[in-house]
């Protein structure tokens, strides 16, 4: 895996006027360490934000540079210490300069934290029919969300083995992912996505951008009244969805999911049954 790094390209040597002065004052009256004062620094030397005083900053702004560090491979942890020396530094300057700083100022940026503590499997639990058909229709929004939901709820792989779900890794061929001896084969949706993913200028989906992509999702839920009650959506959660909407073909032992498109019904030359198989074997019609 490569190394976390903030693309160069993306910073700049200057700090908006009032950013670096409410950095200075926040140094001469805290005590922490260099580094935490580095990642303030850095934060506000996104180029974005150079001409933007952090009173006029929004959820948003702070969303795109998370965006940032998890593309270039930031581990959940590094991300939410960001998310949280931001939140400490707010809570300072609300207090100091009451007049430029609201008390509702960023008051849901700890929302925004990645690394959500994976449930248990016996704890999780499937998503709805409702939520399901929602997070369809949301994650096209986001090629990289789409793609790494649509890895775990197609194939209902193992987390340890997403790095093998590369498209760098994909045989075409052979409708699998390839490498170090593990073959994971893939369906049609996922073959669709290869396709579009091709497309996209140095797109890449590693472990690491996992939690903030299921993160992003559960966001949404909850932004649209769709998440039950203490309900978080975690890599178990869409595993347990794969379980519940897809069904084994009884001829040819495909996993398949429980779509019109999927399935179709076959009679039996035998007893002239109906049976449900799946649309790729087609039973090879009994």
């Amino acid at each position: 895996m490569e190394k976390a790094s903030f693309p160069k390209e993306l910073l700049t040597q200057v700090i908006e006027s009032n950013n670096k002065i409410w950095i200075e004052q926040y140094k001469t009256m805290t005590n922490f360490s260099k580094g935490y004062y580095q990642k303030l620094e850095n934060f506000f030397r996104f180029h974005k934000f150079t001409n933007k005083p952090f009173n006029l900053f929004v959820l948003k702004d702070v969303e795109e540079y998370i965006e940032v560090l998890f593309y270039n491979d930031y581990a959940p942890n590094l991300i939410d210490s960001v998310i949280s020396n931001l939140s400490s530094f707010k809570n300072f300057l609300i207090v100091q300069y009451p007049d430029n700083f609201s008390q509702s100022f960023l008051s849901n940026i700890l929302s925004l934290k990645i690394g959500t503590k994976e449930k248990k499997y016996a704890e999780s639990r499937p998503l709805t029919y409702k939520q399901l058909a929602h997070i369809k229709q949301y994650i096209k929004s986001n090629i990289r969300t789409e793609y790494i939901f649509n890895v775990f709820y197609q194939l209902g792989i193992d987390k340890k083995n997403f790095h093998v779900c590369s498209p760098d890794n994909a045989v075409r061929k052979k409708n699998s992912f390839v490498k170090e001896n593990i073959e994971i084969e893939f369906n049609f949706v996922i073959a669709e996505l290869l396709t579009r993913v091709m497309l996209e200028p140095n797109f890449k989906a590693t472990p690491n951008m996992i939690s903030a992509h299921f993160k992003k999702i559960q966001m949404y839920l909850s932004d649209n009244n769709l998440l039950e009650e203490d309900q978080t959506i975690t890599y178990n959660d869409i595993i347990k969805t794969h379980e519940r909407f897809f069904f084994i073909c009884p001829h040819c032992d495909r996993k398949k999911e429980n779509i019109s498109s999927n399935w179709i019904l076959v009679k039996t030359s035998i007893n002239n049954e109906l049976q449900l198989i799946c649309s790729e074997c087609k039973g090879q019609l009994l």
